[in-house]
């Protein structure tokens, strides 16, 4: 047996060291979860995490800026809060409903404070004429061109979608699809004269169906829209006048840039 004495150590340190940080420990606790009791009674997610299941990990929340990137997680799900609520996506076209989107999952839309919100509103609300136009130029420029229902200089009465329903997820709503047939309808209702339809209402229908196990359609007084099971889609429009107002506009924007239209012998086909 080894009769060497235990090296002598003064404890007393690890003890008063050891006793300071479970005081800190516990009053960091107290404090996380005061934060998450305000953010569930706000809807505001989950505080230092995206959602219950991914939290930002210790290490991570440990450094120097730490605090800083858990504060972004929250002003994230404050930022998709208030649009949701606000209805401000109502006002964006389909292709900036796209950028704040990536924004927010990235965590880089802007800090969520007074200046930022006051700022990002009056913007929307200021430019919402120009989204209104070039929401329908965009939507038709994301058109597939080898689709021979589409056109290559204006609308047709009936155009073919891509990833109307993401067949890699279930058969969920592909949210861009979505957004630009949203995108049509809003331009529809304002130039027939009637309220505009609230973002996701598309969404919306095609989980209905999901979840009655009706017909893959949905249907309304401008357009019907067909959707398959490789996930692509028709939309048939309903109104000649509507559709003559949204070439219009493509005109406005792109006239000068439109390619000649198709040789008319592939034109029989479509």
């Amino acid at each position: 047996m080894d009769s060497q004495l235990i090296t002598s150590i003064g404890y007393e340190a690890l003890l008063t060291a050891r006793d300071s940080i479970a005081q800190r420990i516990e009053q960091a606790h107290a404090l996380l979860r005061e934060a998450q009791a305000i953010a569930d009674q706000n809807n505001m997610g989950t505080v230092c995490g995206s959602s219950p299941h991914q939290f930002m990990p210790m290490a991570q929340f440990l450094k120097p800026d730490g605090a800083a990137k858990a504060v972004t997680l929250t002003d994230s799900a404050a930022w998709e809060l208030l649009l949701h609520k606000s209805h401000v996506m109502d006002l964006m076209s389909g292709r900036k409903k796209q950028e704040w989107r990536l924004a927010i999952a990235k965590g880089e839309a802007p800090p969520f404070n007074e200046a930022a919100v006051r700022g990002t509103l009056t913007s929307l609300y200021k430019d919402r004429g120009t989204m209104f136009e070039l929401s329908v130029v965009e939507c038709f420029e994301s058109l597939h061109p080898c689709y021979m229902r589409n056109e290559q200089t204006c609308f047709g009465m009936r155009v073919h979608l891509t990833n109307v329903t993401d067949v890699y997820s279930g058969g969920l709503p592909g949210r861009s699809t979505c957004d630009q047939i949203e995108d049509l309808l809003r331009f529809m209702h304002v130039m027939d004269g009637r309220p505009t339809p609230h973002a996701n209402a598309i969404r919306t229908a095609i989980l209905e169906c999901m979840n009655k196990g009706t017909a893959r359609e949905y249907e309304d007084d401008y357009i019907r829209l067909t959707w398959f099971k490789n996930g692509n889609g028709h939309v048939r429009f309903k109104r000649q006048d509507l559709v003559e107002a949204m070439n219009k506009m493509i005109a406005k924007h792109r006239g000068a840039a439109l390619p000649q239209p198709r040789n008319a012998r592939f034109k029989s086909y479509a």
